[in-house]
């Protein structure tokens, strides 16, 4: 009996023992609620960058998500879409990266399993007939209940035509009518990884490019090329253009105007006719950024265009000044042309 009283403690003792592992094992993770909004997608206002009134396609947004993804594994946790109120997690606790993705498409999710996957998604400019990519990141330890808001920023950049004035220096270009017919982007990079959006990944290289050298029929002229203006401007006045283009990055180092394509610098062309030839006068960037806006300000022609858009151009012929501004803070700076 007492044998049998002894096993009977100890078989007590053993299950006591696995119900204290197994509580511990079996302890619940520890979930915060988590608040997360957008910022930089209500475009309905212009921007400090632009007094130019922002289009309805800058507004729109056809799809936005706000994808949570674990820091230590790269693990894509939850996801929810955004239709412009904030939208609750219930997260475990843990460090975790929160992307903003607007106009990325319904599937974005489907596709971007960890944040590597996610980065490597590719925006194009096509894509962005109907309503800017945009995305941002945060990175929040989650701890406690909180809230927090991304900031978004767009893949392409935009490019402000303003006016022209007219001062040539030779009275027999003076004596001949001039006429603005329009305004187009040359060179316009027209694919970048979000990778290189997010951040800023300058060895970026395009796998297509619009308007190579010239104006080249495309499914994205709205964006490339703005004529019809066809205005004629008498020598010492001063015409608006008020156009407005947009392009891709474009981080090339080296340029050139060689005949034979090859990756070079983007240009934002005004196109004119001198006497009824067919003239250009092309204002090369340096680089073309993500999120930003090329303001070209008035832009003085004091002598006659060239008759190939990419070729090269002696820019003692016009000279005004580009306004870099970011497209959302509304921060700029000035280079001279």
């Amino acid at each position: 009996m007492k044998r049998t009283l002894l096993m009977a403690a100890a078989v007590i003792s053993a299950l006591a023992s696995c119900n204290r592992e197994n509580s511990a094992v079996n302890i619940p993770d520890e979930k915060f609620n988590v608040e997360v909004s957008l910022m930089g997608v209500d475009l309905s206002v212009s921007t400090k960058a632009s007094d130019v009134t922002p289009t309805a396609t800058e507004s729109a947004y056809r799809t936005a998500s706000i994808l949570v993804y674990d820091k230590a594994t790269g693990v894509l946790e939850s996801y929810k879409d955004w239709s412009g109120s904030s939208v609750s997690f219930t997260l475990n606790k843990g460090t975790k990266l929160f992307y903003g993705v607007v106009n990325g498409g319904s599937d974005i999710a489907a596709k971007s399993g960890t944040v590597k996957d996610l980065l490597a998604n590719t925006a194009s400019l096509k894509s962005d007939l109907g309503g800017f990519l945009m995305i941002g990141c945060q990175e929040v330890t989650v701890s406690g209940k909180s809230s927090f808001t991304i900031s978004v920023k767009r893949a392409a950049a935009k490019f402000v035509f303003k006016d022209v004035k007219l001062n040539f220096d030779s009275p027999a270009l003076s004596s001949q009518n001039f006429t603005i017919v329009g305004v187009l982007v040359i060179n316009a990079a027209g694919d970048i990884s979000y990778d290189a959006v997010q951040n800023g990944l300058s060895t970026f290289q395009p796998s297509l490019w619009y308007n190579k050298r010239k104006f080249e029929q495309s499914d994205c002229d709205r964006y490339l090329y703005a004529g019809g203006i066809n205005k004629t401007v008498a020598d010492g006045t001063v015409a608006s253009v008020g156009k407005t283009l947009y392009a891709y990055p474009n981080f090339t180092v080296t340029d050139t105007h060689d005949a034979s394509w090859s990756p070079r610098k983007t240009r934002v062309c005004l196109e004119c006719t001198i006497g009824g030839e067919t003239v250009y006068y092309p204002v090369t960037l340096a680089t073309v950024e993500p999120n930003h806006i090329y303001t070209i300000n008035s832009l003085t022609v004091t002598k006659k265009g060239i008759s190939d858009p990419d070729g090269e151009w002696d820019d003692a012929g016009a000279t005004g000044s580009i306004t870099i501004a970011d497209w959302t803070d509304g921060g700029s700076y000035d280079e001279t042309l």
